[in-house]
């Protein structure tokens, strides 16, 4: 049996897709605002992804187009400084609508701050002054079967703002397309 083998010639110029020039550029919907509550980060020391801290999810609130309600007490936000304009964020708390439907969120994140920022936060100042940092996250829900369920099948991008010491607000954005 005589079987050829296709052999690829990465040095040959490639015929590009007109595809790429064509495709649409998602639109951003503001879908849902939440206030989260925190408790005071609890350092856990430098460990080999970096300086990580952790903070209780203490409570909240929320509000959508077509819902509503309440941060439930419990959930948590990770917090691992990879140098001292970089850290990554993990967070993950759960929603509870006015009419007692649950709605899971994990949020990983990404904390960006210029050298002002940085030099406030070396000083014991937070929030960062407003301009001075970047966050911004991608959110993943879980939902039961039922109206809510387009949390499951979109894609979504969220906006962090640090508005005092203790209460993140958190935008998310359905992307469209």
């Amino acid at each position: 049996m005589n079987r050829s083998m296709n052999i690829i010639d990465f040095k040959k110029p490639v015929k590009r897709s007109f595809r790429g020039n064509t495709a649409v550029v998602p639109q951003l919907e503001k879908v849902l605002t939440v206030i989260l509550k925190t408790d005071v980060p609890v350092l856990m020391g430098i460990c080999s992804d970096g300086l990580r801290s952790s903070s209780r999810i203490l409570g909240g609130e929320f509000h959508a187009e077509y819902f509503s309600g309440l941060v439930q007490a419990g959930g948590s936000s990770m917090q691992v400084e990879l140098s001292s304009e970089l850290a990554f964020l993990d967070t993950r708390f759960t929603l509870v609508t006015q009419l007692g439907e649950l709605i899971s969120v994990e949020s990983q994140g990404v904390l960006l701050m210029d050298e002002l920022g940085q030099q406030e936060l070396q000083n014991g100042v937070w929030p960062i002054s407003d301009g001075h940092y970047q966050c911004t996250c991608t959110p993943r829900f879980k939902v039961s079967l039922g109206p809510n369920e387009w949390l499951e099948k979109s894609a979504f991008i969220g906006k962090t703002e640090y508005i005092q010491d203790n209460e993140t607000l958190i935008s998310f954005y359905r992307m469209k397309s």
